[in-house]
């Protein structure tokens, strides 16, 4: 008689990763629209502002690596460059 026993540790932890990715996400979002309400609140301190090009320019990354799951919002001067 022989008995095999499974793990599905890698396949629990997978999904586990899979959903903290997907919650980064969600919360990057959050904190993206929450910088391009500030713009238009503060508006006479941002001169590109008039275009829109400020708040169509941020955005926003998520990156997993391993076990490591990072979150990226911002803004950079080749993003306006492009858009203008």
């Amino acid at each position: 008689m022989s008995v095999e026993i499974k793990s599905y540790r890698k396949e629990r932890e997978r999904e586990i990763l899979d959903g903290l990715e997907k919650a980064m996400g969600k919360a990057c979002i959050l904190v993206q629209n929450d910088a391009k309400r500030n713009i238009v609140e503060h508006s006479a301190k941002t001169p590109w502002y008039k275009t829109g090009k400020t708040a169509s320019a941020i955005n926003h990354e998520v990156k997993a690596e391993g076990n490591t799951i990072i979150g990226e919002i911002g803004i950079g001067d080749k993003d306006l460059a492009k858009k203008g």
